[in-house]
């Protein structure tokens, strides 16, 4: 029920926004180590967030649109992780989707945060927030 609620408040950023939904489609990126050390844990968010969007597609998606997720690896190498956030955020990639579910470790989640503010992206993060940075 809480990833239903962080999509539903996707749809509702997409909406005013108008800038990543596409016709019959949400695109919602996926970033997690699916490789190296991290992949044990991070396989896991993978299959978690899958499912809720396959849930949600299976009850008729968000205000009749489907949610296509676009899963991408972080390789458990903070560089990777920067580099696929910048595949996200980049208009025209064919990984682009204005919002994104990942990153597990701080170090990865540090690794891609210059990246979505200057682009102005959406990044649900899904470990509690150390803070105080």
């Amino acid at each position: 029920m809480a990833k239903f609620a962080a999509l539903a408040c996707l749809w509702l950023h997409a909406a005013h926004a108008k800038t990543w939904v596409y016709t019959g489609e949400v695109k919602v990126g996926i970033l997690h180590s699916q490789t190296g050390t991290m992949s044990i844990s991070e396989t896991t968010l993978i299959n978690a967030d899958t499912m809720a969007i396959d849930e949600i597609n299976a009850a008729g998606g968000l205000l009749g649109k489907k949610v296509v997720p676009i899963v991408a690896d972080g390789a458990s190498d903070w560089d990777v992780f920067a580099e696929k956030a910048r595949e996200f955020t980049t208009p025209g990639h064919a990984n682009y989707a204005k919002a994104v579910f990942g990153c597990w470790t701080s170090a990865s989640r540090k690794a891609v945060l210059p990246v979505f503010e200057a682009a102005d992206h959406m990044l649900l993060y899904p470990v509690q927030y150390e803070g105080q940075e």
